[in-house]
């Protein structure tokens, strides 16, 4: 079989790109993935301070809100946590 070797480095090099390419890509998707855990990270220890000083009443009322105004599931798991700290919960 008669090889172009021309036709087959431009190949090879087209090969190479496309490869690196994907694990460009999948490098950029771990760091904005890591990126996104570390400011979940740092809202979970901001509320969870914010939280230490609200009453039980009030951290009650964030852990039964619902519906569209209602905290979210990050809000109410750290609201949980408190209450069951001051052992509440």
């Amino acid at each position: 079989m008669f090889l172009d070797r021309n036709n087959d480095l431009i190949y090879l090099k087209r090969l190479e790109d496309m490869i690196m390419g994907f694990w460009g890509s999948a490098a950029n998707l771990a760091k904005e993935a890591g990126e996104g855990v570390k400011r979940f990270n740092e809202r979970s220890r901001k509320l969870q301070n914010e939280y230490q000083q609200k009453s039980s009443e009030k951290l009650r009322r964030v852990v039964k809100s619902e519906g569209f105004f209602g905290n979210s599931a990050q809000e109410k798991a750290i609201a949980r946590k408190v209450l069951k700290e001051r052992g509440e919960g």
